[in-house]
């Protein structure tokens, strides 16, 4: 009988390690579900800035390049005849003219 008891004290005392064990990984896992759950939020703020980067980039790829804007000019003034407001409102009709149509 001494045995048994021996077998099942160790037994005991294996299972309390376990359940230390145990105890321990759902704290842990507790802590990395809260650290997790806090990322979440920074990842999502990041992907709605990455969004208005993306929108803003296309904004800026849409502008004329030099070429582009030098024939504009040469279009909507090549007499060399507008002042510089109205050969601003030229320019800016004809871009918004190429960007919709």
């Amino acid at each position: 009988m001494s045995d048994e008891v021996d077998r099942l004290l160790e037994t005991i005392e294996q299972l309390n390690i376990l359940l230390a064990f145990s105890e321990d990984a759902a704290v842990k896992g507790e802590k990395a579900r809260q650290t997790a759950c806090g990322m979440e939020m920074e990842i999502s703020e990041l992907k709605e800035q990455n969004d208005d980067l993306r929108k803003r980039l296309a904004e800026v790829e849409r502008l004329p390049d030099v070429d582009s804007l030098a024939q504009i000019i040469r279009r909507v003034d090549g007499d060399h005849k507008l002042g510089a407001g109205a050969l601003a409102e030229a320019i800016l009709a004809a871009i918004q003219e190429a960007s919709h149509g």
